[in-house]
């Protein structure tokens, strides 16, 4: 299950619980390990208790990826009031209808759900998770039919 940006705290206690529960499955010693760090001192960097020890910021992107998560960039997103979507990888092979297509489809969806959630005017907390995983789904789906145009050779 991924791992919930909105309900840390700090940037810290985030990559505490990624590193100690990498959704990649490798063990904080292992992460460690690949990092080319002591495992006290990798403690040392994400304990927000510890004052000498910082995580630097260009082992960052290394965590994310050796914990394969994304929840860090959620985080800072939520904290800048935006939002991260990842976007898929395409390439401009293949019709771009069915690109079109899916942003469609992925956007009705969106809107049945969110449709379904206001009928009788409250709004519960599978609602609220159910409408935003369609909407990201919505955006990634849109971006992806943007990334295939961007790909797609200009005719002169």
């Amino acid at each position: 299950m991924p791992i919930d940006p909105s309900i840390y705290r700090s940037l810290v206690e985030l990559l505490y619980d990624i590193a100690h529960r990498a959704p990649s499955g490798k063990s904080f010693a292992q992460i460690a390990e690949l990092m080319n760090k002591p495992y006290s001192t990798l403690a040392s960097e994400l304990n927000s208790a510890v004052e000498t020890h910082k995580l630097g910021a260009g082992d960052l992107l290394l965590l994310m990826e050796l914990a394969d998560s994304n929840a860090p960039v959620d985080f800072l997103a939520q904290k800048r009031g935006g939002v991260f979507v990842k976007l898929p990888r395409v390439t401009a092979t293949g019709p771009i209808d069915k690109a079109s297509i899916k942003a469609v489809k992925e956007f009705g969806e969106l809107m049945g759900v969110y449709g379904q959630a206001l009928e009788d005017g409250k709004l519960s907390l599978r609602e609220r998770k159910e409408i935003l995983k369609e909407g990201y789904e919505a955006i990634e789906a849109v971006m992806a039919l943007l990334r295939h145009v961007e790909e797609m050779e200009i005719a002169a």
